[in-house]
């Protein structure tokens, strides 16, 4: 369960006062789901189905346990052997990584996202902007509420690139990777799994999705100079 799954960190020391520095953690969406559990009396799960799967018709995205239907998994060594990846237990962060999806639901939940279907305007943009410390500082990976923000160069000069704004997040376990871009100003959304994993971690995935996206901004601006 969640609340068994704080037994795991819930002594471990801060390693600094809240808003004086800034580091990502999956334990910290285990712990966001015990209070949302806390709050509503409802198990984290059947919210998650009740409140986004269902209504997004994300048929294709469930917890990653013992009994979900998914490809096998695989580990790519630095020499670029390929093994097959040891089997996980996923119910320690069933909202920091617990999950298994496809490209499809991911672009649902993505243009979901941007439409504010899931959430009110005002909501989301704070969940959008990146969280500044205690000095007034941007933390160091230009994250918000659960979205890094940046930009994406593109444009056909490469000597004067443009920037796009992006939303986007990655992540991979043992044997899978995935990545996620919005961008706002041109109503594209991007999704890419893998169902293997080495040591660049999402880097490359992001890589390969950050070019398709360029694709699609650069075919727009040809699209906008040729039609009056």
């Amino acid at each position: 369960s969640i609340s068994d799954s704080l037994e795991l960190f819930k002594d471990d020391e801060l390693l600094f006062e809240p808003d004086t520095s800034f580091l990502y953690s999956t334990y910290g969406y285990t712990l966001v789901s015990a209070v949302v559990e806390g709050a509503t009396k409802q198990s984290f799960l059947d919210l998650l189905q009740k409140r986004i799967l269902e209504p997004l018709g994300m048929h294709q995205t469930a917890v990653d346990d013992e009994n979900a239907e998914r490809a096998n998994n695989y580990l790519i060594a630095s020499d670029d052997t390929v093994y097959p990846a040891p089997p996980t237990n996923a119910s320690y962060r069933w909202a920091g990584g617990g999950l298994i999806s496809t490209p499809t639901d991911l672009t649902r939940f993505g243009v979901a996202m941007l439409e504010n279907q899931l959430l009110s305007k005002s909501t989301s943009e704070i969940v959008f902007t990146p969280r500044t410390t205690v000095d007034g500082e941007v933390n160091a990976q230009r994250y918000g509420l659960g979205w890094r923000v940046g930009n994406i160069e593109y444009g056909r000069d490469e000597s004067r690139p443009e920037k796009t704004p992006v939303f986007h997040h990655g992540g991979w376990g043992v044997g899978n990777t995935s990545i996620l871009l919005l961008l706002p100003e041109q109503d594209i959304v991007i999704a890419m799994v893998a169902n293997t994993s080495g040591e660049k971690g999402p880097n490359e995935l992001t890589r390969i999705a950050s070019s398709i996206v360029e694709e699609f901004v650069d075919f727009q601006i040809q699209l906008n100079e040729t039609v009056p």
